[in-house]
């Protein structure tokens, strides 16, 4: 039997090394992935080594790995979120978002034995709205008090998915003890809903259009959901909201150009020039910007401009402050009080506390 075991995980094959384990361990790897296992044969395909450590250990550090290893192998390519994932079977798919102990695992195990188990850790969902399943192995604790063991979906009976899936909803999942009654069902609006998005999102800051294909993902699905409940058993009573309608093919806004090049000046007057961007769209109802910008380590910041900020972000390509107050009070006029430049300078001097404007001595070009 050959030492290398080839699986599936969000549609790029990975290696599993077998060989550093014994007999007994490197069958319990096999047992746990036998729902994602993948022809091998793919020389270039990345590789994971199991941990040398006990076999609890072992199988869910490797299940971390398999990940990790994915997630690195599609970051430029998918859109992908810590989520839960169960299809229909014509392939539709509900996403369940949300970071460790919203109750992902237990709420996939639970509909997965009416639905298709996706994945109860990643998906990727690609331009299209395709999404790739990881069949993975569910995290399940079995004995309270003791460790979690490591099961593969059709061992706990979970059911198959078909080879063509397309996310249907994505939904915010909230788990709350003291939630009572039926779930929660909320269309929520979008602003409100991508700190959220985007602290869940694996390597985001790699794609261009970031936020704008999270707009148009959200437009083709009827919007972003968010579900409050208590129980997972009572989740099956939402999936046929969930799953109404047809989803359709995600649209993408083009990129935001803004106007370039610094006005008029004279040497003593600080210009405000926007930060780097990754991206930006447009929120409607009330009008807002959101603007997606590297944070430290690499991780997204999404920040949400709302009232006279979206004027200054698109006016601040090397100006003075003055200018900002032409856009402002051109778009919004003028405040009550009529001091539209200490209002300006306020919002101003908030976007420079947020790094999203830098001031600068000299005129500069975005």
């Amino acid at each position: 039997m050959t030492a290398m075991l080839y699986v599936d995980a969000v549609g790029v094959t990975i290696g599993i090394d077998l060989s550093v384990l014994g007999p007994d361990d490197a069958a319990a790897v096999r047992t746990a992935w036998s729902d994602a296992a993948a022809p091998g044969g793919d020389e270039s395909a990345p590789v994971v080594v199991p941990l040398s450590a006990g076999r609890a250990r072992m199988l869910q550090s490797l299940s971390r790995q398999v990940t990790r290893a994915a997630i690195d192998a599609r970051r430029s390519d998918l859109w992908m979120l810590h989520a839960a994932g169960v299809a229909t079977p014509t392939g539709d798919v509900v996403a369940f978002v949300g970071p460790s102990g919203r109750g992902k695992t237990t709420a996939s195990r639970h509909l997965g034995q009416q639905y298709g188990y996706v994945s109860d850790e990643t998906i990727g969902i690609d331009r299209d709205g395709r999404v790739f399943a990881y069949r993975k192995p569910l995290s399940i604790i079995e004995q309270p008090g003791s460790p979690k063991v490591e099961r593969g979906p059709s061992s706990v009976g979970l059911g198959t998915v078909p080879h063509d899936l397309r996310v249907r909803a994505i939904v915010l999942l909230h788990r709350d003890s003291g939630h009572e009654g039926p779930p929660r069902v909320d269309v929520i609006d979008l602003g409100d809903a991508l700190d959220d998005l985007v602290s869940q999102s694996s390597h985001l800051v790699e794609r261009p259009d970031a936020l704008r294909f999270i707009a148009a993902l959200a437009d083709a699905t009827g919007g972003i959901r968010s579900v409050r409940y208590r129980e997972a058993e009572d989740l099956s009573a939402v999936m046929p909201a969930l799953l109404t309608g047809s989803p359709t093919r995600p649209v993408v806004a083009p990129a935001v150009v803004h106007p370039t090049g610094p006005g008029t000046r004279t040497a003593e007057e600080p210009v405000y020039v926007r930060a780097a961007a990754v991206d930006e769209v447009t929120l409607p109802s009330p009008v807002r910007v959101a603007v997606l910008t590297r944070g430290v380590g690499g991780r997204g910041t999404v920040h949400v401009l709302a009232g006279i900020a979206p004027a200054l972000w698109a006016a601040a390509s090397g100006v003075p402050l003055d200018v900002l107050v032409d856009a402002a009070t051109a778009t919004y006029g003028v405040p009550e009080d009529g001091d539209a430049e200490q209002f300006v300078r306020a919002a101003v001097e908030h976007l420079v506390a947020e790094g999203l404007l830098l001031v600068t001595p000299t005129a500069e070009r975005t």
